[in-house]
């Protein structure tokens, strides 16, 4: 789904470094993180202006926002895919909604097992929104066919 949201040519696509550097843990176990892992190198070595990876200086934390003291690797991984949003949704002062961080794993909407730390209530803070990637491409898939 990824391929085809960044081959539409309708969206920017921005792969935060916490994603890569997941995927790199994850490639010596699942097989479908080495060919994700060969598919980004590629796109990001030919130069595609609706797809790129996160800069460095694309990070900024959540302000008023507390941080649970123990992070297991998951939590961290996120809490910096949401500080890269962050700092894009802050790029565009006065409009909102540009930011949707697309998700795989429908367990982060209702992560209540942490009675401290709520992914959603992170993500709104920081002025992100949080979808589903099936249900965003099946949302983007329906407008295209009404379009036609």
């Amino acid at each position: 789904m990824v391929k085809q949201l960044v081959y539409s040519r309708k969206f920017i696509v921005l792969v935060p470094s916490a994603v890569v550097s997941a995927l790199d843990d994850l490639k010596r176990e699942k097989l479908e993180a080495r060919d994700a892992i060969r598919w980004l190198e590629s796109q990001f070595h030919q130069g595609n202006r609706f797809f790129r990876s996160q800069r460095l200086q694309e990070r900024l934390p959540i302000p008023y926002i507390k941080y649970p003291k123990k992070k297991d690797k998951d939590t961290l991984i996120y809490i910096q895919i949401i500080e890269c949003c962050h700092y894009l949704s802050q790029q565009q002062k006065g409009a909102s909604n540009l930011v949707t961080l697309l998700l795989g794993n429908p367990s982060v909407f209702n992560n209540s097992d942490s009675k401290d730390f709520s992914y959603v209530g992170l993500a709104q803070s920081a002025g992100v929104n949080l979808e589903l990637i099936t249900d965003f491409y099946g949302k983007w898939k329906k407008t295209m066919r009404e379009k036609r």
